[in-house]
């Protein structure tokens, strides 16, 4: 393969691999969004505070309330569930706002 062409392809690997570490939220930042959302709920009702929002946080912490709502207790699917909620500090502002221990992790 020529250099010029090796070089491009490297480029548009590194590229893609960016744009994909950047899709998905560093569990950190998220445990922060959620934290600062249990502090502020009223920040975070519907049509509000949405600037508040880190992309990817809340449609992780949906599919770990889906997965734990799926599995039975003590499966290994729901210990899955639970140990990801964790990691990305899972909470979900509603009426009444939903807690990890509200879905039984």
């Amino acid at each position: 393969m020529a250099p010029m062409l090796l070089g491009k392809k490297i480029l548009a690997l590194m590229a893609y691999l960016v744009l994909v570490a950047s899709a998905d939220p560093i569990p950190d930042n998220c445990i922060e969004m959620f934290q600062h959302m249990q502090e502020h709920i009223e920040d975070f009702q519907p049509g509000r505070g949405q600037e508040n929002y880190i992309p990817g946080c809340r449609e992780i912490c949906d599919k770990v309330k889906e997965l734990r709502s799926y599995s039975g207790a003590g499966s290994e699917g729901a210990k899955y569930a639970c140990d990801q909620g964790r990691r990305y500090g899972c909470f979900w502002a509603g009426s009444p706002p939903t807690t990890l221990a509200d879905i039984g992790c």
